[in-house]
Formats: C-alpha cells, sequence, structure tokens
C-alpha cells in the first residue's frame, strides 16, 4: 500500500517521433516467436531458480526496460491470477497468457507485451503508439529481448549490468 504512495516514476523510453499532449489511438503491433528450444532451456533456468516462467519473462522483459529508459526504478503492470505458484504452470502450459504494460499515457498504452505460450513455444505481440514509436525501433528492441532470454539461459550467473551490454540500444 505504502510503495506506491507518493510520485510514482513515469517510465521515459527514448521515442522516435515527440510527444503529443492529445490523446492518440494510433497504434501497430509486432509478433515475435520465441522457439520451443529457446523456452526449454528458459524452463530449465526457471526452475532451477524456483520461479514461474511468467515471472522469468516478465524479469527480462523489466530489465530491458531499465536498460532502454536508464531508470533504476521502474513500474509495471500484470495480472495477478494463477501467478507465482510453480505448481501450476503444468496446468497451464497451453493456457500461458501474460500481459505485461509499461508506462500508461493518459489512459492510453505506449508498449504493451502479450505473450502466450503455444505448443511449447512463446508467441508475443509487441502492441505499441505509432505515434511515439516507429516499426523499426520496436522490432530492435523485440531482438533485444530475445538476446537477454538467450544471454541469461546460456550464463545464469551473470549480473544484470553484464547482461544489460550485451542488450545495447542501438541508435538511442
Amino acid at each position: 500500500k505504502n510503495k506506491l504512495a507518493g510520485d510514482l516514476p513515469v517510465l521515459e523510453l527514448p521515442v522516435d517521433f515527440p510527444r503529443s499532449s492529445r490523446v492518440s489511438s494510433s497504434g501497430d503491433s509486432l509478433v515475435i516467436e520465441i522457439g520451443n528450444e529457446l523456452v526449454e532451456e528458459i524452463r530449465k533456468v526457471a526452475q532451477a531458480n524456483g520461479v514461474t516462467l511468467f515471472m522469468f519473462g516478465l524479469a527480462a522483459f523489466k530489465m530491458l526496460m531499465r536498460h532502454y529508459s536508464g531508470q533504476e526504478e521502474l513500474i509495471v503492470g500484470t495480472p495477478i491470477g494463477n501467478r507465482g505458484k510453480p505448481e501450476l504452470e503444468s496446468m497451464l502450459d497451453n493456457v500461458f497468457c501474460s500481459e505485461w504494460f509499461v508506462r500508461t499515457f493518459t489512459s492510453k498504452v505506449e508498449i504493451y507485451l502479450n505473450l502466450e505460450q503455444q505448443n511449447g513455444q512463446w508467441v508475443s505481440v509487441i502492441e505499441y503508439n505509432s505515434d511515439l514509436f516507429s516499426a523499426a525501433s520496436i522490432t530492435r528492441l523485440s531482438r533485444h529481448w530475445k538476446k537477454l532470454l538467450e544471454e541469461i539461459c546460456m550464463n545464469p550467473e551473470q549480473t544484470v549490468s553484464e547482461l544489460a551490454r550485451g542488450s545495447e540500444p542501438e541508435g538511442k
């Protein structure tokens, strides 16, 4: 209750186009597939660390948002039903659906990640405000997220700062 008291940090991602005071509903989306092999590696690392796939994916996405924004503190919204219990994951295999969103702007979401597990792979959709972000920037961000997932699996003992160096935002 008290953790959200006072001024809350606003995620300030670098944008391609200037923000407007006008609320925009312009948007686009990008589909990303994370293959079975990487999802299996993620599952192994997650299980070894006592976290769910959801928690693993969310942590990686938050790391990426932190790196892109340069901010230490982030607020990320997410549904919480059926989360946090690794023993329920096998029951949720084909129902795994996580909605993560970062920074709302006058009731509009600037960037939103939806992640579903389908047939052992992750199918992700990044929805974004196209008045702020170019398709090229979102494609680059999605490549960095996937690379970050791979790096975490290859060396889960790396620190957050070591992992972030491998996912440098291009053209910032």
